[in-house]
Parts: C-alpha cells; structure tokens; sequence
C-alpha cells in the first residue's frame, strides 16, 4: 500500500481531510493529516517539501493551490497574477 500526506489549504487544517483519509485507511494506506498553525499554502508546502526529498515522493497532487515554478513564491504568483488557487 501507499503512504499519504494530505496538507490543508488556508484557514484550515488537518480535519478538512477526515472523510478522504478514513477512505483510504479502508483500503489499506498509511494516511498523514498535519494541521499547521498560522495560513498554510498547501501547494507551496508540498512544493518545498518534494524539492527537499524528491527521491521519496513518487507524485504530487495539487486541490485548488498555487502551483509554483522555480524561483516564484506566493508574493510573486499574486502580485504578477500569475494564476489563482
């Protein structure tokens, strides 16, 4: 089976997941759900996080977040409007 980490969007936190999570610990995964304080931007975290240790993460799945590129932070992508979450 997989190993999942599901990280909240702004103003939210780890509960936001509690149906998809029991879903998929039905099935068999291991199913993480931080919840981390001040506004979190999931796609920006997970972005970091798969730059750090790319070799563990075999996909990443992005649910109504920024999506950045190389060198872009949030002030960027909203001050360019780039795209919006």
């Amino acid at each position: 089976m997989a190993n999942y980490c599901l990280v909240h969007g702004g103003w939210h936190g780890g509960w936001v997941w509690k149906r998809v999570a029991r879903s998929l610990r039905e099935e068999g995964h291991d199913v993480y759900t931080p919840t981390m304080t001040g506004h979190s931007y999931a796609g920006m975290v997970i972005s970091g996080v798969a730059d750090l240790i790319s070799e563990r993460i075999a996909a990443l799945i992005y649910l109504d977040a920024w999506v950045p590129e190389d060198g872009d932070s949030i002030f960027t992508l909203k001050t360019m409007n780039k795209q919006e979450p």
